[in-house]
């Protein structure tokens, strides 16, 4: 069975098309960003007064178990209100009101965020410069409608496979975590805080040249751009391969295993990583530079991931940019980062123990990726448009 979204909800409406009066505490005013992760937070930096409430209140009474969907801009996020709590809500966020014996909240929930339901709400937006969703043409949308017992049974099924999602989530940031203050332990211990400047582990440092799109081709040699330079890992989902030519540019800027690639300029600024044996033989973009370490002083994966830490490395690009209109970081102000002055053998020592924490970190990923194809197989399965009753 399907139906319209109209037909089986009580309204569909929108939060106050005006600008609420601001005040410096009071009732939160909240829009599009505050619904995410399936969830609604209240935490926002504006407010307004209780007679603005009062008169939004009369429009639109919400209660729990009213189904919020973001309808402009990032459009497509939902959550279920849980609890009475006061909020005046912009007109990014749509509310509908499920009819209690049609449609069940949760399992709205979820339809709204099932491949189904994404793909009709784009075919049914207004793709201008901000995308948008008219409250119509949303409630026009045919929905899979099963019975009500299967509707919650369905709902059931989602909601404890998606908490079971976000604790492992959770687990993998906490892990992360744990690295890092494993890291920093050993090298307050070994170290006695003392650090120097990384041009003295130096051998060779450079970046990526222009004009390397002409050597685009199918297979070759692969060509690394700061999109796949991830948190001390490159990862090339979508790999670029080139043909380079046999001159000094592509000698300068071909990857020995061992090298340190720091992106250095754009949105990506301060992502990290070592190459492996798997990716010397590369080459770069002009947005990456290699730093290539004295193997007898630095080990690459222990000054890669000091340079990863937001209390490491980060803070320290993250001042060298300060004053700057355009992020960019210099070969000089790369010399200049301080990195922990430890012999080679704790270096080592160290990164033994993060070894240790990172499998068990890429046990719990590749756990947390079995479960989120399951969460996708099963929603997909609940939401097909061919649905039966």
């Amino acid at each position: 069975m399907k139906a319209c979204l109209s037909e089986v909800s009580e309204f569909i409406t929108d939060g106050t098309h005006g600008s609420p009066e601001r005040t410096e505490k009071g009732i939160p005013v909240l829009s599009a960003q505050n619904v995410t992760g399936g969830t609604l937070t209240y935490s926002t930096s504006r407010y307004t007064s209780e007679d603005e409430y009062q008169a939004f209140k009369k429009r639109l009474d919400i209660t729990i178990g009213d189904v919020l969907l973001t309808i402009v801009g990032s459009i497509g996020r939902a959550a279920v209100i849980s609890k009475n709590k006061p909020a005046v809500f912009q007109r990014s966020v749509a509310v509908i009101r499920p009819k209690p014996k049609d449609l069940d909240s949760r399992y709205l929930l979820h339809l709204f965020h099932s491949q189904f339901f994404q793909s009709e709400l784009y075919r049914n937006s207004n793709q201008s410069s901000q995308a948008g969703v008219y409250l119509g043409r949303l409630g026009s949308i045919e929905i899979p409608l099963p019975p009500m017992e299967e509707q919650q049974r369905i709902a059931k099924i989602l909601d404890k496979t998606t908490q079971i999602s976000q604790l492992q989530k959770r687990s993998m940031s906490n892990l992360v975590l744990l690295k890092q203050a494993i890291f920093r332990d050993e090298i307050t211990n070994k170290s006695s805080e003392s650090y120097s400047p990384l041009s003295d582990y130096l051998t060779f440092i450079t970046s990526g040249g222009r004009g390397w799109s002409r050597y685009y081709s199918e297979k070759g040699s692969k060509f690394i751009r700061s999109g796949d330079i991830r948190e001390n890992k490159i990862i090339q989902n979508d790999a670029q391969y080139v043909q380079p030519p046999n001159n000094a540019e592509a000698k300068r800027t071909c990857i020995h295993e061992g090298d340190v690639l720091l992106t250095i300029t754009g949105s990506r600024i301060g992502r990290v990583a070592y190459a492996t044996s798997e990716d010397a033989g590369s080459f770069i973009s002009q947005h990456v530079a290699i730093i290539r370490l004295d193997r007898e002083k630095a080990i690459p994966s222990f000054v890669s991931f000091f340079l990863s830490m937001q209390d490491g490395g980060q803070i320290q690009i993250k001042k060298s940019q300060y004053g700057q209109t355009k992020p960019g970081l210099n070969f000089e102000q790369i010399r200049k980062f301080s990195i922990p002055k430890l012999s080679l053998d704790d270096q080592l020592k160290v990164m033994k123990k993060i070894s240790a924490a990172e499998k068990i970190l890429d046990a719990h990923s590749l756990q947390s990726n079995k479960i989120n194809e399951a969460l996708a197989s099963l929603t997909a399965s609940a939401f097909s448009p061919n649905t039966q009753t």
